[in-house]
C-alpha cells in the first residue's frame, strides 16, 4: 500500500521543474518523510495513515534524503504543516 501512494505522490507531484525542497537540485529526485517514520513510530503513531499523509510527504534529491536519514528539518515549513495534520487526524493518547 505505501509503494502505491508513494509512486501515485511521485507521478502527480515530479514534474520536469521540480527541485529538491533542501538544495534546490534538479537532479536524481525522490520522495521522502518530512517527518520520518520512526519517529512518528517513537511518538505513538502506529497507522499506517498516518506516514502516507500528503503533507508529511516531500521532494528531495537523492544526497539530501541520505544525508537527512532519520532526522527532522525544523526549518522547513512541510515540516510544520505535517506534524499539524499529524496531529490533528491522530491526536496522541496520554
Amino acid at each position: 500500500m505505501w509503494a502505491k501512494k508513494v509512486n501515485e505522490y511521485r507521478s502527480q507531484n515530479i514534474k520536469p521543474n521540480s527541485k529538491c525542497a533542501f538544495c534546490g537540485s534538479k537532479e536524481n529526485l525522490t520522495i521522502d518523510h518530512v517527518i520520518p517514520r520512526s519517529i512518528l513510530l517513537r511518538m505513538g503513531y502506529i497507522p499506517m495513515e498516518t506516514w502516507e499523509l500528503e503533507k508529511n510527504l516531500i521532494i528531495v534529491c537523492k544526497k539530501c534524503n541520505t544525508e537527512k536519514a532519520g532526522t527532522i528539518c525544523l526549518k522547513l515549513k512541510q515540516t510544520h504543516n505535517a506534524l499539524k495534520e499529524i496531529l490533528k487526524k491522530n491526536p496522541p493518547s496520554l
